[in-house]
């Protein structure tokens, strides 16, 4: 210990050891990789403003010299060439060069700035007339980029031989159109079809859409064969459901994928929304089921779109532009049931989500079979909202009860009234949020032929409009970096 002692002196008790690594960054720098590390760290400071002030006049002056030498190639010409290559690795491509420098200085001063496309471009981009599905509002919505890199520029992601969701609810809600189409080719109503023949047609449809799709897909392998087994499970189901909830009520289908705004025949024309400078808006969708029900002089019209995953209808989402869709469906079915039926007024009665799926129900000793199928049908009952009046209510659930609706999001009163909720909507609030959501899509239709392709998407607590998005490995937004942010907190 001695002999250590006196070889090593500053290690002594008492001893100051020496530590180089503990001097400032500025003085360990020994070549070019040193420099670049110490100039990326000290250009980020330098942006956020944290080497300004007396106090860093030092650690400011030495980034400067650094800066200076690396910026102007002194530092490499002074060390020579063998020595720069060696400093750099060998294959220059160490840091501290001016080009290196310079990527350094844009990275760390790089601040997002949305710039619009010129009017030219938006012209010939989108034409004079904006024309789309509602679906490209919602897109809006969530982030005017999305919807330049959707619908402007169509970018499309690669495809695969592979079964997605979208590709089994595609499939879901061709059946069920084929399915409503063959009850009408045997005269038959969804409220007086058996589950065993509704079963039979649902097979023959599934099994007719399974030889088309996709090259087959469906029979490439043993999981895509059950997910065959699966969607029959899933379409006798929501069959079963929606003609209990018909049977339950006057309601009866009056239109099965009606298409709105489009070039196919039997389409009725599309929802037009003007715009400034005499252009104006059409927008183009399809009504999965619509069903009427006339009472003297009163049509009451209800609109269900099918989904195979989980939504509700928000009013705050109306407004906001993100749920538009059930809404414009309903705007335009009361449209063309009053066309249809001149001398009578149409009343929107319900918008309705209903979630193609075979919920798993917890089999209780206590009840039985029987409270196994009352909790089901209460898990398939459609979400969306209703109007609440009397007469309405009558039409939709006969006999009703207190307590919750086995066939409608609501509950009943010992009254027979409803519960309150912001699910409902008399004639007074639909009317409100028409206005409310004809303006937002108005405004929406104005940005997109402004060239509003603003990288700022929606989030709000656990939504967030990136999650999902298929381009977000394209439009390169970074919270991290200054300029970008989001809308809706």
């Amino acid at each position: 210990m001695t002999l250590l002692m006196r070889l090593f002196p500053e290690a002594a008790p008492g001893g100051e050891l020496h530590c180089p690594e503990r001097r400032p960054l500025s003085l360990q720098l020994t070549g070019y990789r040193d420099s670049a590390s110490f100039l990326a760290d000290a250009l980020r400071r330098c942006a956020e403003g944290a080497l300004s002030g007396k106090d860093k006049e030092r650690e400011r002056n030495e980034f400067y010299t650094i800066y200076g030498l690396c910026a102007s190639g002194r530092l490499r010409g002074s060390q020579g060439a063998e020595t720069a290559r060696a400093a750099d690795g060998g294959d220059g491509s160490g840091g501290g060069t001016p080009a290196d420098v310079r990527r350094l200085r844009e990275a760390a001063f790089r601040r997002y700035s949305p710039k619009p496309l010129s009017a030219r471009a938006a012209r010939r981009l989108y034409g004079n007339d904006l024309s789309g599905s509602v679906s490209r509002l919602e897109k809006c919505a969530d982030c005017y980029g999305r919807q330049y890199l959707q619908y402007g520029l169509r970018l499309l992601a690669r495809e695969e031989y592979v079964l997605r969701p979208a590709d089994t609810g595609t499939i879901l809600h061709v059946c069920l159109d084929r399915f409503a189409g063959e009850l009408e080719r045997r005269s038959l109503r969804w409220r007086d079809v058996s589950e065993e023949e509704a079963a039979e047609i649902l097979r023959e449809c599934l099994q007719e859409e399974a030889e088309s799709y996709g090259g087959r897909i469906l029979h490439s392998s043993a999981r895509t064969e059950y997910q065959l087994i699966w969607m029959q499970r899933v379409l006798e189901r929501s069959v079963q459901s929606l003609s209990r909830q018909l049977r339950g009520g006057s309601f009866e289908p009056a239109a099965f994928e009606l298409s709105f705004g489009g070039q196919d025949p039997g389409s009725i024309p599309g929802l037009e929304i003007p715009l400034t400078g005499g252009r104006k808006m059409l927008l183009r969708g399809r009504i999965d089921r619509l069903d009427r029900c006339t009472q003297g002089d009163v049509v009451y019209v209800k609109v269900i779109d099918y989904k195979s995953g989980g939504l509700d209808l928000s009013p705050a989402k109306i407004r906001e532009g993100r749920q538009l869709q059930l809404l414009v469906y309903m705007l335009e079915a009361l449209t063309w049931e009053e066309k249809r039926h001149p001398g009578r007024r149409a009343v929107p009665a319900a918008m309705l989500y209903y979630q193609l799926k075979d919920p798993v129900i917890t089999l209780n000793r206590e009840r039985g079979p029987a409270g196994a199928e009352e909790d089901r049908s209460l898990a398939l009952r459609p979400t969306g909202m209703l109007n609440p009046s009397p007469e309405v209510m009558e039409l939709l659930e006969n006999g009703r009860s207190m307590g919750p609706s086995s066939l409608y999001p609501v509950q009943y009163l010992k009254n027979g009234g409803v519960r309150a909720s912001s699910r409902l909507f008399d004639e007074a609030r639909f009317a409100e949020l028409s206005e409310q959501a004809l303006q937002v899509m108005q405004e929406m239709g104005e940005q997109i032929l402004a060239g509003c392709i603003e990288l700022r998407p929606y989030r709000r607590g656990t939504e967030n409009a990136c999650s999902y998005c298929p381009y977000k490995d394209v439009c390169g937004f970074d919270l991290r970096l200054p300029g970008y942010g989001t809308k809706g907190d």
